[in-house]
């Protein structure tokens, strides 16, 4: 996926940011060039989507050591 793809296809999004999370964050993956969760660790281990663990942060997408995703996106304007 190239930048301009990216761009085109999440300005012209207009699902909850609930219904639309996972494909943003594996479009993220795709123009970033690496892998997504489930590529990267199909048993959920260490890299997943609401991955169990008590509410603290509001994080969404989680690597072991690594980095958790924002639960809410920026409102529009």
């Amino acid at each position: 996926m190239t930048p301009d793809q990216f761009i085109a296809k999440w300005q012209a999004n207009t699902r909850p940011e609930r219904a639309a999370f996972v494909e943003h964050f594996n479009d993220l993956c795709a123009l970033l060039g690496t892998a997504t969760p489930n590529e990267a660790d199909p048993d959920g281990n260490s890299y997943a989507f609401e991955k169990g663990a008590t509410k603290t942060t509001g994080a969404r997408g989680w690597a072991k050591g690594v980095f958790s995703t924002p639960r809410h996106w920026p409102a529009r304007r």
